[in-house]
C-alpha cells in the first residue's frame, strides 16, 4: 500500500487557492450577496438592496440611470473612492437640483422617473481607488412624510 505524502508546497498552494476563492466573494455587511450594476445599461426596477459600480478610466463624468417602481425612501452610501464627487438628479431635468452625497444620506425618490447617479474623480487612472461602489438600501419609512425628496 502506497502512502501519499502532502508536502508543504501543496499545502501552500491549496491555502492560496482557498484564500483567493473566499476573497473574491463580494458580500455586503449582512453577509448576503447584493446585486451589482454597471453604468452601461439602464437600471430599471432594482431590488430593495443593490449597488452600482463606476470604474473611473478618466476624469470625465460617469452616469448611471436608475428608475424605481414605487415611491420610496432610499439610503444611498458611497462605499469607496471617497475622493470622488457623487451626485443625484432627475434625468433630463435642468431645473432639478443636484443632491451631493459625501458618505451616506437618505432621500425620497419618486416612481417611474429616471434618476442620474453621476460621479467624477480627479485621480490618475492608474490609482488603486478608481472604482466607486454606491450602495442603495430601501428604507422602511413613509415616503409621503419624508423630506428631502428629489
Amino acid at each position: 500500500m502506497k502512502k501519499t505524502k502532502i508536502n508543504s508546497l501543496q499545502i501552500i498552494v491549496l491555502s492560496f487557492l482557498i484564500l483567493i476563492f473566499y476573497s473574491s466573494c463580494k458580500k455586503n455587511d449582512g453577509g448576503v450577496e447584493i446585486k451589482t450594476y454597471s453604468i452601461y445599461e439602464d437600471i430599471i426596477y432594482p431590488p430593495d438592496s443593490f449597488q452600482i459600480v463606476i470604474r473611473f478610466v478618466s476624469s470625465a463624468t460617469f452616469t448611471a440611470k436608475v428608475k424605481f417602481d414605487e415611491n420610496a425612501v432610499w439610503e444611498i452610501e458611497k462605499m469607496t473612492a471617497y475622493n470622488s464627487t457623487l451626485w443625484l438628479n432627475r434625468n433630463g431635468s435642468e431645473i432639478t437640483e443636484k443632491i451631493y452625497i459625501t458618505e451616506k444620506t437618505q432621500i425620497g425618490l419618486e416612481e417611474e422617473l429616471f434618476y442620474d447617479v453621476s460621479a467624477k474623480t480627479n485621480l490618475a487612472t492608474d490609482s488603486t481607488e478608481n472604482n466607486l461602489y454606491i450602495r442603495f438600501i430601501k428604507q422602511n419609512l413613509n415616503y409621503d412624510d419624508f423630506e428631502p425628496k428629489l
